[in-house]
């Protein structure tokens, strides 16, 4: 199983927010801003990984060439940026002037499984592939390909 995990330095930022709250909380289209007097801190989704994977034809079907099918692998990453923030036009604040009492860290098992052409259609392809909470179980008869665990927010 790969991992995905929150580095040493993504951790003390974690921990520096719940220790200092931020004066606002920002949603901008693509991050999640943490605005404090002189600095940021910003909270995004990366893709961490393509994984490659196969498929299974089924055999009343001529086999077609089809490229290899793709799935990704995103984690969430967090970053100090030493500037003042400037709200955009899309910028929505979510709250102002608030404590952080608690802050926890999102994190998922993902699961990748090949695809499985369609026995109606050949041009679909269908996939097991998912994500679960780290403490379940996945089905164990599932053709379990590649597993990652990976840090995807915070809450």
């Amino acid at each position: 199983m790969k991992e995905y995990l929150f580095s040493e330095k993504e951790l003390k930022l974690i921990e520096f927010l719940k220790s200092n709250s931020p004066k606002r909380i920002w949603l901008e289209p693509i991050f999640y801003i943490f605005e404090y007097d002189n600095f940021y801190i910003e909270l995004g989704i990366e893709c961490a990984e393509k994984i490659q994977l196969g498929y299974l034809p089924e055999k009343k079907f001529t086999t077609q060439p089809i490229t290899d099918f793709h799935q990704y692998v995103m984690v969430a990453k967090l970053k100090k940026v030493n500037h003042k923030f400037k709200s955009q036009e899309g910028s929505e604040l979510l709250i102002e002037n608030e404590k952080i009492t608690d802050v926890n860290i999102v994190r998922t098992l993902l699961f990748y499984c090949q695809h499985v052409q369609s026995k109606e259609h050949s041009h679909i392809f269908n996939t097991e592939s998912s994500q679960i909470n780290p403490n379940l179980e996945i089905n164990k008869e599932l053709k379990i390909e590649r597993t990652c665990l990976a840090d995807v927010g915070l809450w």
